[in-house]
């Protein structure tokens, strides 16, 4: 009886691999996870004890021990020749590895014929879109990813009567398949003569609930109370104006009819009403009653009121402020009538606000010490700002279309979401010694500027020398867009190197009008290895080159970038100048899932050669091109030409 280790490894098919030697002594006893960075798929090494019958001649798997076909350790053999080749979603190759005394090679084993220990081990390195499409495989494969820890990942919306019936049945056949994320996006979804069945098979799970429009019936009543797991409730459109007796009830009265809704409330965290409709004031207290209930929110909007219209729009304003404002601050600040406790929320989604009223949100906050955050502010939120302006910059998270020097940048240190236009950008004074926006993630830069406005474009050197010239290890996000008309912004004021050696943690980029020369393109493939989204919209210089580079390279440059799952080339308004060469040497064997190329130059051998590659198994759409492939005379011969090359994929407009 031996002791054997296994460890499993998966490579990637472009790898190098080198002989793979041991020496004796080479033993490993713990479990571990470690990464190849040669590879994108990220390696399990694990190690199973076990205990198997040898003798003293033969390996583990029945293999010689004694000559040079495997088995000693000083045998040299290659790790392709022991691998097992499965092609299965993207997984080219698996090689089993045995340590016992001495270093044992398996022969090959299939990927379906490994244990349900490595299995589960190798599916964690997997994203969900992936295992999604391993349930089209075969049954096996079925099995390992529908269970409720990985359904629960995606967001079921329900439309019509049928759809919902189609998840009862479906619940039925495989119980133990119960989706978390729930959006009902029709009117009457509470009216179908299944959604008793629904509740009962479904209510106990959802944690996440969308409701397109919610009156307050007694059926409505009723789901909410049965959702005992609600932690997220979104509701476009709240209306009152039937006067719902249920939201405005004692607790007494609710404990009543539905005993468990109070205790639902409480497990609330998030929060949102898009609009609130409503035909007198008086029935608009309700909204009180509804937000002290929920005594353990974390995120909150301000909701729009919506009245009759006889109304007008200042008295709209004016119904905000008192109405739905004064319940918030309230609730910031005080103990709730029916909580013991304090509560703070932590974001407050002001979208909805009416911009003269934030002051008076943000400044309640500043005097009572809360730690809210604010979303989504515009510049007339900002515009209206006069007193604790600095205290209330530091709690802003979002911002959209405006900088202004006059507001003190070092104060803006929760920025994460910002959207800017050079035009209207007011910045003329440098400031060195700190970074701007130390925490931002999305950056949106539209480059309208015009000379007669901005005299030598100095407004927008300093802004590019504030947003881009600074490292940012937290962006993830960078929208970069030349708009078509209206300004006459210089296209060389930035420049990938510029960028890339600054935003190290990059996963999606969009440039839009850029007229850099390929080796800019060459840098972003060379350097932002993290990309997984990248879209080129209306780059005139690019060519093969920029995506390609040298033919010296070991592999085109565009093959660096071993996350990307989506890529796309749009040209409207200029032929584009890529060819067949790109889809030859770099997208047949990447990993993408999806893939939209718009070039005059490409023909349909590229789609048809494609199919061939390692992008078969991984791609999942191909939107119809602006530019047909030459040799597809419409849209229907392109359609036919993916579904004969590519069947399980989705074809979509652009």
């Amino acid at each position: 009886m031996v002791k054997i280790q296994y460890r499993l490894v998966v490579f990637s098919k472009m790898e190098n691999l080198e002989d793979n030697n041991c020496s004796d002594g080479e033993h490993k006893n713990e479990i571990e996870v470690e990464e190849i960075a040669e590879t994108d798929v990220a390696i399990a090494s694990l190690k199973q004890e076990c205990t198997c019958d040898t003798d003293n001649e033969t390996g583990a798997f029945g293999r010689d021990s004694t000559n040079g076909d495997g088995g000693d350790c000083g045998v040299d053999g290659d790790v392709e020749d022991i691998g097992a080749c499965a092609d299965l979603c993207g997984i080219e190759k698996i090689a089993l590895q045995c340590n016992a005394e001495s270093l044992v090679y398996s022969p090959a084993v299939h990927f379906l014929e490994l244990p349900d220990l490595v299995v589960e081990e190798i599916l964690k390195h997997v994203d969900k879109d992936t295992k999604l499409s391993l349930r089209l495989t075969c049954h096996a494969t079925k099995k390992w990813v529908e269970t409720q820890t990985f359904m629960s990942l995606f967001h079921v919306s329900i439309n019509a009567d049928e759809e919902m019936i189609s998840l009862v049945q479906f619940a039925k056949l495989f119980p133990t398949t119960k989706w978390k994320k729930i959006a009902f996006l029709e009117k009457l979804f509470a009216s179908h003569q299944s959604f008793p069945s629904f509740v009962s098979t479904f209510s106990s799970h959802i944690t996440h609930l969308h409701i397109h429009y919610f009156n307050g019936g007694l059926a409505q009543i009723l789901f909410l109370s049965s959702c005992e797991t609600l932690v997220h409730l979104q509701i476009d459109e709240m209306d009152i104006r039937d006067n719902p007796s249920l939201l405005v009830a004692s607790d007494k009265t609710l404990k009543a009819k539905c005993p468990k809704l109070l205790e639902v409330f409480t497990t609330l965290k998030t929060l949102v009403i898009g609009t609130i409709f409503f035909n007198n004031v008086k029935q608009l207290p309700f909204y009180q009653t509804f937000l002290q209930r929920c005594r353990k929110l974390e995120k909150v909007n301000v909701p729009r009121p919506q009245g009759p219209n006889t109304i007008s729009w200042e008295a709209v304003k004016t119904i905000q402020l008192k109405s739905i404002i004064g319940p918030i601050s309230e609730y910031l600040h005080k103990k709730p009538v029916t909580s013991p406790i304090k509560t703070d929320i932590k974001l407050l989604d002001v979208e909805g606000l009416f911009s003269r009223h934030f002051p008076t949100v943000a400044e309640s906050c500043v005097r009572t010490g809360a730690v809210t955050l604010f979303e989504n502010v515009n510049e007339k939120h900002v515009k209206y700002l006069f007193t604790h302006e600095g205290d209330i910059l530091q709690r802003i998270a979002s911002l959209k279309e405006k900088i202004d020097d006059r507001r003190p940048i070092e104060k803006w240190v929760n920025l994460q979401d910002l959207y800017v236009r050079s035009s209207r950008c007011d910045i003329r004074n440098e400031y060195p010694g700190y970074i701007a926006y130390p925490k931002l993630k999305n950056l949106t830069l539209l480059m309208d500027s015009r000379e007669r406005d901005d005299p030598n474009f100095l407004m927008l050197q300093r802004l590019v020398k504030l947003l881009i010239m600074s490292e940012r290890v937290n962006l993830e996000k960078f929208y970069l867009q030349w708009p078509a008309f209206s300004h006459n912004t210089p296209q060389d004021y930035i420049r990938a190197q510029d960028f890339c050696g600054n935003f190290c943690n990059l996963t999606k980029l969009h440039v839009s009008g850029w007229t850099a020369p390929d080796d800019d393109f060459l840098l972003i493939c060379s350097v932002l290895i993290k990309l997984k989204h990248l879209i080129l919209e209306e780059c005139l210089n690019l060519t093969d080159y920029g995506l390609l580079g040298s033919s010296e390279l070991l592999y085109p440059a565009i093959m660096n970038l071993r996350h990307l799952v989506r890529l796309e080339v749009r040209n409207r308004n200029n032929p584009g100048f890529l060819t067949d060469q790109c889809f030859e040497l770099a997208f047949v064997n990447m990993r993408l899932k999806f893939l939209l190329i718009e070039s005059f130059h490409v023909t349909k051998n590229a789609y048809e050669n494609m199919a061939e590659g390692e992008i078969r198994y991984t791609i999942q759409k191909l939107p119809i091109p602006h530019i047909l492939p030459r040799g597809v005379a419409d849209q229907d011969e392109f359609k036919a030409l993916v579904e004969m090359h590519f069947p399980n994929v989705i074809i979509t407009s652009t």
